[in-house]
């Protein structure tokens, strides 16, 4: 084949240290060539068809190198010099002071995953790794109307006093009270920031606990495509696909995710067993699609800025089962007397996310304003296989291959949450000021999914006994949470100021003040004020943080009315908001390859909300939230990362939690001891060997006010990374090595650990 009018590049390719590199990837963005490095470092591509082009070369172990090149008829020989890849861990940049600085600047003591750390896991989502990665992370599965739903305590706090953000704006998507983590997955997050201690003074309700701030990707590339493929069975089935482009200032990075898993039971039900099936983890089926465009401006070189639009588009479905007994009548039939098959189960959730959001951004000289705009619209359905009831253990009728059934999917309920941030930040002298107005509008929907409303007065139950307990399942499939068709809103306005100084010495001094007021509570203030030493004793930064934080009553806590719920769960309209008073102290020493820390905290929680048992006006026991007293949690956090050499990284998170309260439950499932250690060494140039231990001590829990110990318990997986070129990786190893699996799984639902035992994962990785 000839080429007319064809250029070459004939190059060189070394290190910092003029050392060749060899099987280096060499990629003409935008075309089919591409070469790799011979052991001189030498590569010639031919039958380049334009004078200007982008070139790419990666390698494992150093940074990505593009360039722009002009091409002629001359021969001449390229250089190319790429920068080993070592991360600093001072020149880590966060944002979770509302602004941008450098970690070793941040006066609140932050913890990053970063890309590599993603690569180098095999995690699905980002609920599994940030117990691998965060300090005092423990993941607790509990149970909701026979669905289950993964409950995460961080620093002895539920998740629901843990705030998490996405690019900076909230995620209200829950469950049962409980984050719904499937949202969150990791295919496409560039990075995570932790920031420890309380964060309502700039971020509002819920940041009692800290801040989790999950960055998504934003491509840097003209042209990106990446996709991946994860099995973990039973556990869950991924595939992800991504792509992007970034050019003359605008950007759009698509994401698209399927995952589904076959859930597992770690009891094993009695064969003769009639009925819905409940598993430790159900079958579920999701996708998820996203789109980022973003647009980088310039006006006059007076103003710049960006205009950042994100969309999301999720669905989950939750797949329950029944088993139908069948008599048969007939002696001669083989299957006499009966015989038991499995369909569907009526009334299985499924639930859809649509999330916009908008980020404006201005900037001159030393002051930007932001204005940032979020929608999100949460939806719980119920599906039905057989609305209308056909009777599945009738003889002769197999439900799963009848025709005329009547399949339906209807509204139970609608989550939807508006919010409007403003945004100036100002810096003079050696004052970095912030100011801020935050509006906040959220709005909860629930509705009856009815049988036949005997009573036709709009509402579920009939009290067929007199006895003040109305039969909600002779009326309903699905009772609405407010024990009618009805809404229930909460509108929140909060101004918040801050201010961050540096001194001479480089210290710094961060403060920041916020007052909320909202139409269902009184009005708050909270505060924080946090310093820090940067040179206190040799290379060690010393960090002191002190702050009052709140949690409001979700729409929820204050209306539920759910009476179908065995037993009973009621709302409280009375209930205050929860407050926090948390002090910390802490010592950090990071270079380019060592991070060590140590801190020490105090958590007061005044008002924590939780749900114990009551009696009604109808003498019934009932569920009921409330405000339980006074909890302290205190303890401390140490945490070790080493990066030994090129190819050996050690990272230790050793935790002691010990919490305190009058209220047993406020307490329970929280172990007073955590270890966690990541082991990462690098094999050949090619394959790098990950190893994870897990330690959790034992822990408490209460149910019919009986103490139940439960077991401690340690997990170890072990990984291999191979890159087979530097755009195919794949990933391979055994999760929960030796197969522990807690041994009361047979006798109770409360478990230690819900982990299936162990199993082989795979995942398939492919960059371009």
């Amino acid at each position: 084949m000839s080429f007319v009018n064809a250029f070459s590049i004939n190059g060189k390719i070394t290190d910092n240290q003029k050392k060749p590199i060899k099987s280096a990837n060499i990629q003409i963005l935008g075309t089919d060539l591409g070469t790799s490095s011979n052991k001189d470092g030498s590569f010639i591509i031919n039958g380049i068809e334009s004078s200007e082009v982008y070139i790419e070369i990666t390698h494992i172990g150093y940074e990505i190198l593009n360039r722009k090149i002009y091409l002629n008829e001359e021969k001449k020989e390229e250089l190319f010099v790429l920068n080993q890849k070592i991360e600093n861990y001072n020149e880590i940049v966060v944002t979770g002071q509302r602004k941008k600085v450098y970690i070793k600047d941040s006066p609140v003591l932050t913890r990053v995953i970063n890309q590599n750390d993603i690569e180098n896991s095999n995690y699905s989502n980002v609920k599994e790794i940030l117990e691998m990665s965060v300090p005092n992370i423990q993941n607790v599965v509990s149970n909701h109307a026979g669905i289950s739903n993964n409950n995460v305590k961080i620093q002895g706090l539920d998740n629901r006093y843990m705030l998490f953000l996405i690019d900076g704006s909230r995620v209200s998507g829950e469950f049962a009270g409980n984050l719904d983590f499937n949202m969150l997955d990791l295919s496409n997050v560039d990075r995570i920031e932790i920031v420890d201690g309380g964060m309502s003074s700039l971020y509002g309700s819920s940041a009692i606990g800290g801040v989790v701030n999950i960055i998504t990707k934003n491509t840097k590339k003209p042209i990106s495509l990446s996709a991946s493929y994860q099995n973990e069975k039973p556990v869950i089935i991924s595939k992800s696909i991504s792509a992007g482009f970034n050019k003359f200032n605008l950007s759009y990075d698509l994401n698209f995710l399927d995952q589904k898993s076959l859930g597992y039971d770690l009891s094993t039900p009695d064969s003769d067993f009639t009925g819905l099936l409940i598993k430790t983890q159900e079958e579920y089926s999701l996708e998820s699609i996203n789109h980022k465009f973003k647009y980088n401006y310039s006006i006059l070189d007076i103003f710049d800025g960006h205009i950042d639009l994100k969309y999301k588009e999720y669905r989950n479905q939750i797949f329950q089962y029944e088993n139908h007994r069948v008599m048969v009548l007939d002696e001669e039939n083989v299957n006499y007397p009966f015989y038991i098959y499995q369909t569907l189960y009526n009334n299985t959730p499924i639930f859809k996310d649509s999330r916009f959001a908008l980020d404006f951004k201005i900037n001159k000289n030393k002051s930007t304003f932001t204005i940032s705009y979020l929608n999100e619209y949460y939806r719980k359905y119920s599906y039905f296989f057989n609305f209308n009831e056909i009777n599945c253990s009738q003889y002769q009728n197999d439900c799963n291959e009848m025709n005329g059934l009547n399949e339906e999917v209807l509204l139970n309920a609608t989550n939807s949450n508006e919010s409007l941030i403003l945004q100036f930040n100002q810096k003079i002298k050696n004052h970095e000021l912030i100011f801020g107005f935050e509006n906040k509008n959220n709005q909860y929907n629930s509705y009856n999914i009815f049988r036949y409303d005997h009573n036709n007065d709009n509402m579920c139950g009939i009290d067929i006994n007199g006895d003040g307990s109305p039969d909600v399942e002779k009326d309903c499939w699905s009772q609405s949470i407010f024990n009618e068709d009805g809404s229930r809103d909460y509108q929140k306005k909060a101004v918040f100021i801050g201010d961050q100084i540096t001194f001479n010495n480089d210290d710094k001094l961060n403060f920041a003040f916020r007052n909320i007021d909202s139409n269902n509570l009184k009005s708050k203030f909270v505060y924080s004020l946090s310093y820090l030493d940067k040179k206190f004793i040799s290379d060690y930064s010393l960090r002191y943080n002190l702050s009052r934080g709140f949690r409001t009553p979700s729409v929820k806590e204050l209306f539920y009315n759910f009476r179908s719920h065995p037993p009973p769960v009621l709302g409280n309209p009375n209930l205050k908001s929860t407050t926090n008073n948390y002090f910390s102290i802490s010592f950090e020493k990071r270079k380019i390859d060592r991070n060590y820390s140590l801190e020490f905290y105090f958590n007061d929680v005044k008002k924590m909300i939780g749900i114990e048992n009551n009696i009604d006006e109808f003498g019934n026991s009932v569920l009921q939230y409330t405000n339980f007293d006074n909890v302290t949690i205190m303890g401390f956090n140490l945490h070790y990362d080493r990066k030994y050499n090129k190819k050996n990284q050690v990272k230790l998170f050793f935790n002691y939690t010990y919490p305190e309260s009058k209220s047993k439950t406020a307490t329970e499932l929280i172990s007073k001891y955590s270890l966690r250690i990541n082991f990462n060494h690098l094999l050949t140039e090619k394959l790098l060997f990950i190893s994870n231990i897990r330690y959790i001590s034992k822990k408490d829990v209460y149910f019919d006010d009986n103490k139940i110990i439960l077991d401690d318990y340690s997990l170890v997986e072990v990984i291999g990374k191979y890159s087979i070129t530097n755009n195919l990786i794949i990933k391979f190893g055994v999760k929960n090595l030796f197969d522990y699996k807690d041994n009361r799984r047979f006798e109770s639902d409360i478990l230690t650990t819900y982990d299936p035992g162990r199993r082989y994962v795979i995942n398939l990785m492919l960059k371009f």
